[in-house]
């Protein structure tokens, strides 16, 4: 993912990404749930997002979050 930034090395089932606004706007209109992360460096431009994986979460809810990140 291109502007998508890992913030830190996933060590369990979160992971912590920058993206940009409009990414994560596009995600909320397709009702993508994920959890607001304020961080410093956080601007106009992008914001840190935590994902949380479960065992419930499907391969084709992890392909529909890539194609809304992706546009």
């Amino acid at each position: 993912m291109p502007d998508a930034e890992l913030i830190v090395e996933p060590q369990a089932n979160e992971i912590f990404l920058r993206l940009p606004v409009a990414t994560l706007r596009r995600l909320r209109e397709e009702v993508v749930r994920f959890h607001p992360w304020p961080m410093p460096g956080d601007d106009q431009a992008s914001r840190i997002i935590r994902l949380v994986r479960s065992f419930q979460t499907t391969p084709e809810e992890v392909d529909r979050f890539i194609s809304v990140v992706l546009g």
